[in-house]
Protein backbone atom coordinates (compact mmCIF):
# COMPACT_ATOMS: atom_id res chain seq x y z
CA UNK A 1 0.00 0.00 0.00
CA UNK A 2 1.12 3.50 -0.71
CA UNK A 3 -0.09 6.21 1.70
CA UNK A 4 -1.47 9.35 0.13
CA UNK A 5 0.05 12.20 2.17
CA UNK A 6 -2.45 14.86 0.99
CA UNK A 7 -5.76 13.39 2.19
CA UNK A 8 -4.46 10.52 4.38
CA UNK A 9 -6.11 7.72 2.36
CA UNK A 10 -4.57 4.54 1.00
CA UNK A 11 -4.06 3.48 -2.58
CA UNK A 12 -3.79 -0.27 -3.33
CA UNK A 13 -1.29 -1.54 -5.89
CA UNK A 14 -1.51 -5.03 -7.39
CA UNK A 15 1.14 -6.97 -9.25
CA UNK A 16 0.68 -9.55 -11.96
CA UNK A 17 2.18 -12.81 -10.78
CA UNK A 18 3.82 -15.59 -12.77
CA UNK A 19 1.86 -18.70 -13.71
CA UNK A 20 0.91 -20.85 -10.67
CA UNK A 21 1.13 -17.84 -8.33
CA UNK A 22 -1.49 -15.38 -7.10
CA UNK A 23 -1.33 -11.85 -5.75
CA UNK A 24 -1.91 -11.61 -2.02
CA UNK A 25 -2.71 -7.93 -1.55
CA UNK A 26 -2.70 -8.19 2.27
CA UNK A 27 0.85 -9.57 2.26
CA UNK A 28 1.95 -7.51 -0.76
CA UNK A 29 3.51 -10.50 -2.52
CA UNK A 30 3.01 -13.24 -5.09
CA UNK A 31 2.28 -16.58 -3.43
CA UNK A 32 2.22 -20.10 -4.80
CA UNK A 33 -1.37 -20.99 -5.77
CA UNK A 34 -1.90 -24.02 -3.53
CA UNK A 35 -5.36 -24.67 -5.00
CA UNK A 36 -3.59 -25.88 -8.16
CA UNK A 37 -1.41 -28.43 -6.35
CA UNK A 38 -2.65 -31.96 -5.60
CA UNK A 39 -3.08 -33.11 -2.00
CA UNK A 40 -3.09 -29.62 -0.45
CA UNK A 41 -5.87 -28.14 1.64
CA UNK A 42 -5.67 -25.15 -0.71
CA UNK A 43 -3.96 -22.73 1.65
CA UNK A 44 -0.44 -21.37 2.05
CA UNK A 45 1.82 -21.71 5.07
CA UNK A 46 4.08 -19.06 3.56
CA UNK A 47 4.87 -17.59 0.14
CA UNK A 48 6.29 -20.81 -1.34
CA UNK A 49 4.86 -23.50 0.94
CA UNK A 50 1.41 -25.12 0.85
CA UNK A 51 -0.46 -26.77 3.70
CA UNK A 52 -0.80 -30.47 2.80
CA UNK A 53 -3.67 -32.84 3.53
CA UNK A 54 -3.34 -35.29 6.43
CA UNK A 55 -0.90 -38.07 5.49
CA UNK A 56 1.15 -35.82 3.16
CA UNK A 57 4.14 -33.51 3.69
CA UNK A 58 5.54 -30.56 1.70
CA UNK A 59 8.78 -31.10 -0.27
CA UNK A 60 10.20 -29.95 -3.61
CA UNK A 61 7.11 -27.89 -4.47
CA UNK A 62 4.62 -30.74 -3.94
CA UNK A 63 2.69 -32.54 -1.23
CA UNK A 64 4.28 -35.99 -0.95
CA UNK A 65 2.50 -39.02 0.48
CA UNK A 66 4.00 -39.89 3.85
CA UNK A 67 5.32 -43.45 3.61
CA UNK A 68 7.14 -43.50 6.95
CA UNK A 69 5.86 -45.85 9.67
CA UNK A 70 3.64 -47.84 7.33
CA UNK A 71 3.94 -51.63 7.71
CA UNK A 72 4.42 -52.49 4.04
CA UNK A 73 6.49 -49.50 2.93
CA UNK A 74 8.85 -46.87 4.25
CA UNK A 75 9.89 -44.81 1.23
CA UNK A 76 8.36 -43.01 -1.69
CA UNK A 77 8.16 -44.27 -5.27
CA UNK A 78 7.13 -40.76 -6.34
CA UNK A 79 5.24 -37.88 -4.72
CA UNK A 80 1.90 -39.68 -4.67
CA UNK A 81 2.84 -43.35 -4.21
CA UNK A 82 4.85 -45.36 -1.71
CA UNK A 83 7.31 -48.05 -2.76
CA UNK A 84 6.25 -51.44 -1.43
CA UNK A 85 8.62 -53.63 0.57
CA UNK A 86 9.57 -57.03 -0.91
CA UNK A 87 6.65 -59.46 -0.66
CA UNK A 88 4.07 -56.68 -1.14
CA UNK A 89 2.49 -55.26 -4.29
CA UNK A 90 1.03 -51.85 -5.01
CA UNK A 91 -2.74 -51.53 -5.39
CA UNK A 92 -4.94 -48.44 -5.62
CA UNK A 93 -5.21 -48.06 -1.83
CA UNK A 94 -1.61 -48.94 -0.91
CA UNK A 95 0.74 -51.88 -0.50
CA UNK A 96 -0.81 -55.32 -0.02
CA UNK A 97 0.99 -58.55 0.88
CA UNK A 98 1.44 -60.73 -2.22
CA UNK A 99 -0.26 -63.96 -1.12
CA UNK A 100 0.26 -65.81 -4.40
CA UNK A 101 3.52 -67.42 -3.27
CA UNK A 102 2.76 -67.96 0.41
CA UNK A 103 2.89 -71.67 1.26
CA UNK A 104 -0.46 -73.12 2.43
CA UNK A 105 -2.35 -69.91 1.62
CA UNK A 106 -5.45 -69.58 -0.53
CA UNK A 107 -3.57 -66.96 -2.55
CA UNK A 108 -5.98 -64.23 -1.50
CA UNK A 109 -5.80 -61.47 1.08
CA UNK A 110 -7.83 -61.05 4.24
CA UNK A 111 -6.51 -57.48 4.54
CA UNK A 112 -3.37 -55.55 3.50
CA UNK A 113 -1.05 -57.59 5.73
CA UNK A 114 -2.65 -61.04 6.06
CA UNK A 115 -3.27 -63.89 3.64
CA UNK A 116 -6.10 -66.40 3.82
CA UNK A 117 -4.86 -69.88 4.72
CA UNK A 118 -6.10 -73.32 3.61
CA UNK A 119 -8.26 -75.44 5.92
CA UNK A 120 -5.93 -76.61 8.72
CA UNK A 121 -3.63 -73.58 8.62
CA UNK A 122 -3.87 -70.18 10.30
CA UNK A 123 -2.14 -66.87 9.57
CA UNK A 124 0.74 -66.13 11.96
CA UNK A 125 2.57 -62.83 11.33
CA UNK A 126 4.09 -63.60 7.89
CA UNK A 127 3.04 -67.14 7.03
CA UNK A 128 0.35 -69.81 7.21
CA UNK A 129 1.19 -72.20 10.05
CA UNK A 130 -0.58 -75.39 11.04
CA UNK A 131 -3.46 -74.94 13.46
CA UNK A 132 -3.04 -77.91 15.79
CA UNK A 133 -6.50 -77.31 17.24
CA UNK A 134 -7.91 -78.55 13.91
CA UNK A 135 -5.93 -81.80 13.92
CA UNK A 136 -7.82 -84.84 15.30
CA UNK A 137 -6.21 -86.38 18.43
CA UNK A 138 -3.82 -83.41 18.75
CA UNK A 139 -3.24 -81.59 22.05
CA UNK A 140 -3.66 -78.39 20.09
CA UNK A 141 -0.10 -77.30 20.80
CA UNK A 142 2.40 -76.80 18.02
CA UNK A 143 6.02 -77.89 18.51
CA UNK A 144 7.34 -75.45 15.91
CA UNK A 145 8.35 -71.95 16.92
Amino acid sequence: MVADSINNTSQQSDCTCKSNFWWNSAAGQCQLNCRLINNTVGSNLDRLTCDCELGFYWSQGKCWKSCINQPATDKNYNYSLCECKPGFSLKADGCWRDCSGVLNSTGSNINKLECGCTSIFVWAFTECTINCLKIPSSTGVSTSR
